[in-house]
């Protein structure tokens, strides 16, 4: 059942492009926090002026229910990727596989759906991942979707092909929380 998961969303494309226009897409989850706090469309839109081969078109997602979707959740992956990304390439054209991005259960979220749907990603910028793990993350124990996280990042290491042409990039600052589990 998809019930819980839903998002909103906003599509950014540069100044002067159309919807014909043949051009990457960037998906990012809690896309409205970034570009509130992180200024991803200005930087975004700034690379594309100065590098006119990386203009791209930024899908700004927030979900309606973050614990629940961005926990690992497969309801949130099969949205993801068999509804909302083929809507977005049915309505304008697009270059290659998507990249994704997200921060914390963000980024889990994001790597839920690119390893449940192997393909549908180019890559992956994963930004201090809450891949919770017994080891590092007992005091998460009280969240909700603890038992769900602790399952996907267990099971990261298997079935590496379905990592098969995927990029992944993850950062991690060295005073953060997230830091043990992501290295």
């Amino acid at each position: 059942s998809d019930s819980g998961v839903a998002v909103a969303g906003e599509l950014w494309a540069p100044h002067g492009s159309t919807s014909d226009e043949l051009l990457p897409l960037l998906v990012a989850n809690d896309g409205r926090e970034y570009a509130q706090f992180g200024d991803l469309l200005g930087y975004v839109g700034w690379l594309g002026r100065a590098r006119p081969e990386l203009r791209c078109r930024v899908m700004l997602l927030d979900p309606v229910n973050r614990d629940r979707s961005y926990s690992a959740s497969p309801a949130y992956g099969r949205m993801l990727t068999r509804r909302l990304l083929p809507e977005l390439r049915a309505r304008f054209r697009t270059r290659g596989a998507p990249v994704g991005m997200g921060a914390s259960l963000g980024a889990v979220a994001i790597l839920q759906a690119a390893s449940s749907d192997p393909g549908t990603f180019g890559g992956v910028l994963l930004q201090s991942g809450s891949f919770f793990t017994e080891a590092f993350d007992a005091h998460e124990s009280g969240f909700r979707f603890y038992p769900r996280l602790l399952r996907f990042t267990s099971a990261l290491d298997a079935q590496p092909e379905r990592y098969d042409g995927l990029e992944v990039v993850m950062t991690c600052g060295t005073g953060e929380e997230n830091l043990q589990n992501n290295r």
